[in-house]
């Protein structure tokens, strides 16, 4: 059985300009569990092993810095779940997005994002989990917002919504090459 470590962090990781999410993240084991209490977190983190990230009683917000993605994940086996994620970029061209997933095996589950271009960004990701999420756009005119789910190159996705009516969204968006 894989043991998972569990690390706490202190709410108000704004402070002094310091990204400690990102701090734990790059210092925790492989498998690990990131337990979020109540709290602020500064956005603009890179996930790159194996990791559950879990805002327990969904109080814990990511918030962006305005500029690009909020979370990149470029690991499979990685679960974010329980979270309000917040402020992405509005640049187009480099899909700002709330969570931006690169690799297959990737759980999304019961996260609010608002204020994001995009909500959830896969691009070739496959066998990965995206269910009961609330996705609201920045307040941009609608042929300038992004897609809730942008689906790109990407097989036996399983995407479970919860029907609330969107105002901001498009929808889910799958190209086919």
């Amino acid at each position: 059985m894989r043991r998972v470590a569990i690390f706490v962090l202190l709410s108000g990781s704004i402070l002094f300009g310091k990204n400690t999410l990102q701090d734990a993240i790059d210092s925790a084991k492989s498998g690990s569990l990131l337990e979020l209490p109540a709290g602020e977190y500064r956005g603009d983190i890179v996930i790159n092993k194996p990791l559950i990230i879990d805002g327990k009683d969904k109080r814990a917000k990511i918030i962006g810095s305005g500029d690009g993605t909020v979370i990149k994940i470029r690991s499979p086996f990685v679960t974010i779940k329980n979270l309000t994620i917040l402020n992405s970029g509005s640049k187009h061209e480099n899909i700002d997005a709330g969570i931006s997933i690169r690799r297959f095996n990737v759980e999304v589950e019961i996260v609010t994002i608002e204020d994001c271009l995009f909500g959830i960004d896969l691009e070739q990701v496959d066998s990965s989990k995206i269910s009961h999420n609330y996705i609201k756009s920045k307040e941009f005119s609608l042929g300038l917002r992004g897609d809730g789910i942008r689906l790109w190159y990407s097989n036996d996705n399983n995407i479970t919504i919860t029907f609330r009516p969107l105002k901001r969204y498009g929808g889910i968006v799958m190209e086919i090459g």
